[in-house]
């Protein structure tokens, strides 16, 4: 996994992305570091990272209730 990570990593380093981002992380979430990716992500690009609580590395399983709530919280920000 983390060979996968180290060149995920150095393939977008640049990468800017233009267009409406949702971020959510597992509260519970442990494999490998997804939620130090996710922090220095957050912090570097400005998009808020939301926290699932309850939820591990499958949110939308783990968690379906609070994912499907933001997902829709999300969308209705992006309508004119």
């Amino acid at each position: 996994m983390g060979i996968g990570y180290a060149g995920f990593l150095e393939d977008n380093q640049s990468l800017d992305i233009t267009c409406p981002a949702l971020l959510l992380v597992g509260e519970k979430g442990r494999t490998g570091k997804v939620k130090t990716y996710n922090q220095k992500w957050a912090a570097g690009t400005g998009i808020k990272q939301i926290i699932i609580p309850n939820e591990a590395h499958n949110s939308n399983v783990d968690n379906p209730k609070e994912v499907n709530q933001h997902i829709d919280e999300f969308i209705e920000r992006l309508k004119p």
